[in-house]
């Protein structure tokens, strides 16, 4: 449309561009809807039979995407330097799932593992190992870290639903899995972890984003930093 009346201006129909004072609507701002500690508790409770638990601890721990956690391969996983490599993400795209590279260059990253992460990953290791031997000549054999039980990657969509049936359980509604990783990010920001850090360890493209979707969180850090400030001069009008 504005090149259209550029062409009008060029040919002298008329005198500008009126598309130039046209502004474009504000986006808004999209605060995350988070789990908190006690209600993330609660759900891995109602999951201990569940074969995703392990992935969805792990997203909880990281802060990952849930297409990440899914697409992760062993090779990804340093146990000696303890950190995931993010790699590549699992989605569907026209009904076959495909593990793709990320999107953007900052959602290549390396995620540092927790004590608990690792324990996690161990475990799931171990659960694959089993599930190989009883599967037998039905394995699949792929590098994923978390498989179904003859070894194919794991559709998204039953991970959600494992996580939204356990979240109806524990009377916790309107959540997705996103709430996980929007939890993680809260408890970093809630202890005080640089913004810049809380952002790369998200893969988010920029820190701008970071801050639009946390920004309750950080006013709250404001104020609490800003009371630590004025408490460490003796002062009183």
């Amino acid at each position: 449309m504005t090149a259209l009346f550029e062409d009008a201006v060029s040919d002298g129909l008329i005198a500008r561009n009126p598309m130039l004072t046209v502004k474009r609507p504000k986006a808004k701002k999209s605060e995350a809807k988070y789990l908190t500690a006690e209600q993330v508790s609660q759900v891995l409770g109602q999951l201990k039979d569940s074969r995703h638990l392990n992935a969805i601890v792990l997203i909880a721990f990281t802060g990952m995407r849930r297409g990440e956690a899914l697409g992760l391969e062993w090779v990804n996983i340093d146990f000696e330097k303890r950190v995931i490599k993010v790699r590549a993400t699992l989605n569907r795209v026209n009904g076959t799932l495909v593990r793709t590279e990320p999107k953007t260059q900052n959602s290549r990253r390396d995620i540092a593992l927790t004590e608990q992460a690792i324990e996690i990953l161990k475990a799931q290791k171990l659960r694959q190992a089993q599930e190989r031997l009883r599967a037998g000549s039905k394995w699949t054999p792929t590098n994923y870290v978390f498989t179904t039980e003859t070894g194919g990657p794991v559709d998204g969509r039953n991970l959600l639903r494992s996580f939204q049936q356990a979240c109806g359980r524990a009377e916790i509604h309107g959540m997705g899995i996103h709430g996980l990783r929007h939890f993680a990010a809260t408890l970093l920001l809630d202890g005080k972890v640089p913004l810049l850090v809380v952002s790369r360890i998200l893969g988010h493209s920029s820190v701008a984003i970071t801050a639009d979707i946390y920004g309750h969180v950080l006013e709250e850090t404001a104020r609490e930093a800003m009371e630590s400030l004025g408490s460490r001069v003796a002062y009183r009008a």
